[in-house]
């Protein structure tokens, strides 16, 4: 099978493939051929779709794959500007939750509901069932394996709308040392450092990353943490990531340790995660694995009306047996079946403000899902994956997730695939036991604030969705992909006011609070809403469609991606219900220009992203609405000893592992704001910005 995967911007569901395929054809000799393209440029191997190994062309699931090579193209701290290129995906600063948080949403779902995962183990965000994509730096990453539609019969809760798996770096046979040095604007510095070597059957790899920037600069009122005074004070976060590999015979483990902390002026949250895995190849047919995962957050608040001190650990064990491949009823078969354990833990001290008191929390629960999965392959040109898994959660009883994806080549560069499944997410510990008092101030005999109360009675969010994608890959000439979705979520979880004032309260709500002069607001499954669209892109180097043969001096290669997202509210809800749901866009265009001069060492990125309006509130009103807007980007690197070396100078071999880059972010200083809950308006995206610096490769 030649088919080869699309690297991200250059993405597009292609209708007319057959006349694309004629036309690739119909060039002269060698048009349509492999270039020699470096090993990072198109990996070989993805494990998302299935848990399996696969090469990408032919894996039964369709799996994106973005290169290290892009994300050092795009970005320098983190995965957030290469994630808002993909078209389906959509990046938000600012929204959610945390101080200048960047999330994303996959297909129109809510960030809650797409599992973000470190070489397949569950990432940070238990807590609140969110990532932050500022604690994933790129300095780590190998390449990030995205796979969308329904995905809780592999990875449970969570992975309703898809998977987006971050694959890490990991020793290598020779000493390989890196450094980032960056400042910019906003007080902005980013310092990084890796190593990473093997020695004899175990590797290593270590890496460290400080962060600092006037954050409510940046992103503007965030927090009463940076009024007044504080308006240009620093946040700070700091990461440490340790990875060991070891192989011994038919056993290979693997160690992690990944530490995050953010300092703010009044509060500081860590995060510490821990993570072992054992692979035994027990002989050619049969393989057993086992994962353990533990991930531990705390977060503490000084800031006067929002004290709090709150602890969550998160366990998380997965045993399965992978068995096949072997032939039966016409199809090769190869079967994974095991279970999933999980067990979390939420606690926080007894907490006064005011005349308010918060009582203590000591809250857990558990998860054990027996899951089974069989890839069937009917010849070269179509196979089958159905799993299923059963879910016991100690409050919400049985789930179960079943999924099923097709995929057929009716030519070896094209690949059709429709998904199907249903998924499912369990409220969060917050959202079922948290108190939260907030904005909390005494007046006298008065208490001003409001609350928001977890609601133990809640039911899990389910959903029923579908994915068909299509994908053309023409050489290096075009490479083009799309997808269309839909999803229908029930039983969704959101926040809703049960006692507007204190005299008046909703049925059966007992007031926790009835001196608070202020709203109260409980957690609460509220009616369905659906998300459906499409997504179109492309990309294509134009040289290559007159000969692979091409020069490689000058290298340009184009990019195109669209996407459309249609949403509805059907809460029954008056006021709400038939609006589109919030935050979400429904047009994104994402052009790019990509320019390389081999010679000179130069490489040139462009980028803009146009996204169309949007509401910020159930209700739709003109207060909470944002227009149109565009962000335009750019990246430049240059490397010294290719530079030297062209103006006839030797370079010492060290200067050829020096880069110069500069990146501009949002350079039209595009304002994008909207009215938020409390008094005031909220900015969701980080103004112009530019950092420049230099990277260094051993």
């Amino acid at each position: 099978m030649a088919f080869r995967p699309v690297p991200p911007g250059g993405w597009a569901f292609v209708r007319l493939a057959p006349l694309l395929v004629a036309l690739a054809r119909s060039l002269p000799a060698g048009a349509a051929d492999e270039p020699k393209t470096p090993p990072e440029a198109i990996p070989e191997i993805v494990v998302t779709g299935t848990r399996t190994a696969h090469p990408v062309e032919g894996a039964p699931v369709p799996t994106q794959v973005i290169p290290r090579s892009f994300l050092q193209a795009t970005a320098t701290e983190d995965i957030t500007q290469a994630l808002n290129q993909i078209p389906d995906l959509y990046v938000q600063q600012n929204v959610e939750f945390g101080l200048g948080a960047s999330v994303v949403r996959m297909q129109g779902a809510d960030p809650n509901k797409v599992a973000i995962l470190l070489n397949g183990r569950r990432f940070r965000g238990g807590i609140e069932g969110i990532v932050d994509l500022r604690d994933i730096p790129i300095a780590n990453i190998e390449q990030i394996e995205i796979v969308r539609g329904p995905a809780s019969s592999l990875y449970g809760s969570d992975a309703m709308a898809g998977v987006i798996n971050i694959r890490t770096r990991g020793g290598s046979e020779e000493l390989a040392l890196s450094a980032t040095t960056a400042g910019g604007s906003f007080s902005n510095r980013v310092y990084n450092g890796t190593v990473g070597h093997r020695l004899g059957p175990i590797g290593y790899y270590l890496s460290a990353q400080h962060t600092e920037v006037e954050i409510a600069q940046l992103l503007g009122p965030i927090s009463a943490q940076f009024e007044g005074d504080g308006g240009s004070q620093l946040q700070k976060r700091n990461s440490v990531f340790v990875q060991l590999d070891g192989e011994i015979g038919a056993h290979a483990i693997r160690l992690t340790t990944d530490f995050l902390r953010e300092d703010n002026p009044d509060s500081f949250n860590q995060n510490l995660q821990t993570g072992a895995s054992w692979h035994w190849t027990i002989q050619p047919t049969l393989a057993a694995r086992v994962m353990v995962n533990r991930y531990g957050f705390e977060r503490v608040n000084t800031l006067p009306g929002f004290e709090e001190n709150v602890n969550y650990v998160d366990w998380e064990t997965n045993a399965f047996l992978q068995a096949g491949p072997w032939s039966f009823l016409g199809a090769d078969h190869r079967l994974t079946f095991g279970t999933r354990l999980r067990n979390q833990a939420f606690r926080s001290p007894a907490r006064t403000i005011g005349d308010l008191e918060g009582p203590a929390i000591d809250e857990s629960t558990w998860q054990v899902a027996p899951y089974l999965q069989d890839e069937m392959f009917f010849g070269p040109d179509l196979s089958l994956v159905v799993g299923l898994s059963v879910d016991k959660h100690s409050r919400f009883g049985v789930q179960p997730n079943p999924r099923a994806t097709v995929s057929y080549w009716p030519d070896p560069d094209v690949r059709i695939a429709f998904t199907v499944g249903r998924g499912y997410r369990a409220p969060d510990l917050l959202q079922l036991f948290n108190i939260d008092l907030n904005n909390v101030v005494q007046m006298r005999d008065r208490v001003t604030g409001y609350a928001l109360v977890g609601n133990p009675d809640l039911a899990p969010e389910t959903d029923i969705a579908f994915n068909l994608e299509g994908e053309i890959h023409l050489g290096p000439a075009l490479r083009a992909r799309a997808g269309l979705f839909r999803h229908r979520f029930r039983s969704l979880i959101t926040t809703a006011i049960a006692c507007p004032t204190p005299t008046r309260c909703n049925d059966g709500f007992v007031d926790p609070f009835p001196d608070l002069i202020g709203p109260i607001f409980r957690y609460a499954n509220i009616g369905a809403a659906v998300t459906q669209g499409a997504d179109v892109s492309l990309s294509t180097r134009p040289a290559q469609w007159w000969s692979s043969d091409a020069p490689d001096i000058h290298d340009v290669e184009i990019g195109l991606a669209y996407g459309f997202l249609d949403t509805q509210n059907q809460s029954g809800i008056p006021g709400e219900d038939g609006n589109p749901l919030p935050f979400r866009p429904s047009h994104r265009f994402v052009p790019s220009l990509t320019y390389s001069h081999a010679p000179l060492g130069t490489t040139l990125r462009l980028w803009a992203t146009y996204e169309g309006g949007f509401s910020t509130d159930l209700a739709d009103t003109a207060e909470g609405a944002v227009g149109p807007h565009w962000f335009v980007n750019f990246k430049l690197q240059q490397r010294i000893g290719a530079a030297v070396d062209l103006a006839g100078v030797d370079a010492p071999p060290w200067l050829d592992s020096l880069v110069l880059f500069v990146q501009g972010n949002n350079v039209l200083d595009e304002k994008v704001e909207a009215a938020a809950i409390a008094a005031g308006r909220r900015q969701l995206g980080a103004r112009r910005s530019f950092l420049g610096g230099v990277r260094y490769a051993f």
